[in-house]
């Protein structure tokens, strides 16, 4: 795996590129705006066939002022299968890829939604339906309760990382991630997400909470694909309340035996898992401090950006202390 040192010149090299592309783009006639777009939005497009491949349009024997619409589609879509990964990897090669998708979430998400769930089930008739439940039975779908929230994290930071704006925050926030470090290209990122989603459903039918992976797929939709994560920072924080609720409640579901066993109860339904979405809503701003770099070339709405730090902090501070 290529060294930190090696991932921060790529990830500066894709940088350099986006600003050429940039330039590029505003050589172009004004395009038509379209309802929900920006001549921002287009500069992307442009970025994904020369920032992220590091291949200027006229390297590839096109004028921006005189090529057609379908030329520019087919150098986008040329340029998207540049630094592919080969097949011919070996296993470990890929398995690691998949790791750095979602390194980042473990801490986050996956080790504390795990442990939240394995406690969960251990209340027993506090929070399930099991009236008496057995330790060791329970600590023996600790692996069930791993795979089922790494699954579902996959698939989210999948769809998220292979976003031109995703790539674009990681070049400068997290550039040993697989898209900016070049592990793979945008094209089997897409394929890879596109062959992932019924595997992961059909495996969370059998592992149980398919419910709540259904709609995390709806709100990962929601997120990535019509940009809720770029809109005001409390659409964002709603969304991503909306997504722990349901990490929550799956991983309580599938630690307490699956649906064909036990259960979760009203109290956990209607109070324990709506509590932790308030937690999230109300503090998701602080993991936005170490991110303001690429947030802010993102343009991304999030609460340090356009309040400051000094707000952010405060209102965490305040929405969490006693008595609120």
């Amino acid at each position: 795996m290529d060294d930190c040192g090696s991932h921060r010149r790529r990830a500066s090299h894709t940088r350099t590129a986006l600003a050429d592309s940039l330039s590029i783009s505003r050589q172009l006639p004004r395009p038509t705006t379209y309802p929900g777009t920006s001549p921002c939005k287009t500069s992307y497009v442009l970025a994904q066939q020369s920032a992220v491949y590091s291949t200027p349009v006229t390297a590839m024997g096109l004028s921006p002022r005189k090529s057609s619409l379908g030329d520019m589609v087919k150098a986008v879509k040329q340029a998207e299968t540049l630094h592919s990964t080969s097949f011919s990897e070996p296993l470990y090669y890929h398995l690691v890829t998949l790791h750095l998708f979602t390194l980042n979430d473990l801490k986050s998400i996956l080790i504390p939604e795990t442990i939240c769930g394995i406690l969960s089930a251990l209340s027993g008739p506090l929070l399930t339906t099991n009236s008496s439940p057995a330790l060791f039975a329970i600590i023996a779908r600790l692996p069930h309760v791993v795979l089922w929230n790494h699954l579902n994290l996959l698939i989210f930071d999948l769809a998220n990382q292979r976003l031109i704006t995703s790539l674009l925050e990681d070049s400068f926030n997290k550039p040993w991630r697989p898209l900016p470090s070049r592990r793979l290209s945008l094209v089997q990122a897409r394929r890879l997400l596109l062959s992932l989603i019924p595997i992961v459903v059909a495996a969370t039918y059998f592992l149980g909470a398919v419910e709540e992976t259904v709609l995390m797929l709806v709100l990962t939709w929601m997120y990535n694909d019509l940009h809720g994560a770029d809109e005001h920072y409390l659409v964002r924080n709603i969304i991503n309340a909306a997504g722990f609720m349901c990490y929550s409640s799956g991983s309580t579901r599938v630690a307490a035996g699956g649906q064909n066993t036990y259960n979760l109860n009203s109290v956990m339904l209607y109070q324990w898992t709506p509590l932790v979405g308030a937690v999230v809503l109300s503090t998701l701003q602080m993991q936005d401090m170490s991110d303001q770099e690429g947030d802010a070339q993102g343009d991304r709405g999030t609460l340090p950006l356009i309040w400051g730090d000094g707000v952010a902090r405060c209102q965490s501070l305040f929405r969490s202390s006693p008595g609120r």
